[in-house]
């Protein structure tokens, strides 16, 4: 059911195929979804047959589900030190970005991962000199990639750095179509969404209009510890009052909400949806 015009829901599994994840999230009344094509802690990439395509697809049109997202795997660093770890990812990212198109997904959410023995300009030219290879050699059919702000380091977790490196990047890819911002990685970079909301909006400049996605987690880290563990929402060291900060900002007002918290049945999803809900309810009758 639409809240404020705003399409959110859950990472859902295609374990089975992927109308399980349709199913998933129809049975959680869901308006988005977010999936991985295959476990993210693998190499290697499956690739759905033409009847399973087809049958996911008819399942999206039968439940009216207009949007969805694709999440990359977690082993991708496309600027790794270990050559062999940058040939698999870029192999891999190229498979995963054509599954996306094939399938028809709306975005592609790629983590952008630092080589930390380098710096933030050698590391851009690195990633140019990828995007600009994938600009000749991706067969692009229209699902656009959103670089999403990591938990980690400086380059690529700092929004002033990370508006920069989308700029630099959009200069030699036209297939990258904006940024997803991931509230557990504000928090563990070190923005205090409870305190200092407006951070994330002045870090950002320009760069607001670039985000397309948000996923909103809360986190069992505190603020600046540079750890990525997220909780379920409002149980967290963001708790309701840093998420309803964050959901209040009136430039993401419209912007999809993917919810990433733990899991281990449909009941949990059901239990975070809620809360996302009562936030929603909070924003519009303020």
């Amino acid at each position: 059911m639409p809240v404020n015009d705003r399409l959110y829901g859950v990472h859902t599994s295609i374990a089975g195929g992927l109308e399980r994840a349709v199913e998933e999230a129809t049975a959680l009344k869901c308006t988005t979804f977010q999936i991985f094509l295959q476990s993210p802690r693998i190499w290697k990439t499956r690739e759905p047959d033409i009847g399973e395509i087809e049958s996911f697809k008819d399942s999206l049109r039968n439940a009216g589900f207009r949007v969805f997202f694709v999440h990359c795997s977690y082993l991708i660093n496309l600027i790794s030190e270990n050559k062999q770890v940058a040939e698999k990812s870029l192999k891999a990212f190229i498979e995963e970005v054509e599954i996306s198109s094939i399938i028809g997904a709306k975005y592609y959410v790629l983590h952008l991962r630092e080589n930390r023995k380098e710096t933030l300009t050698n590391q851009l030219k690195a990633l140019k000199s990828v995007f600009k290879f994938l600009e000749h050699n991706l067969d692009f059919k229209g699902c656009g990639i959103l670089i999403e702000n990591s938990p980690y380091g400086e380059n690529f977790s700092n929004l002033l750095n990370l508006a920069k490196v989308y700029e630099e990047l959009k200069e030699v890819s036209s297939f990258l179509s904006g940024i997803c911002l991931d509230t557990a990685h504000l928090h563990a970079y070190g923005y205090n969404l409870s305190e200092r909301i407006e951070d994330i909006i002045n870090d950002l400049g320009s760069g607001v209009s670039l985000v397309k996605l948000v996923h909103l987690n809360d986190s069992k880290s505190e603020v600046g510890t540079r750890m990525d563990r997220h909780e379920n929402l409002g149980q967290g060291s963001i708790g309701r009052v840093g998420l309803l900060n964050f959901l209040k900002l009136s430039q993401f007002s419209k912007t999809p909400v993917i919810l990433e918290t733990p899991k281990k049945g449909l009941e949990d999803d059901e239990k975070n949806l809620q809360v996302l809900r009562e936030l929603f309810s909070q924003v519009r009758n303020q």
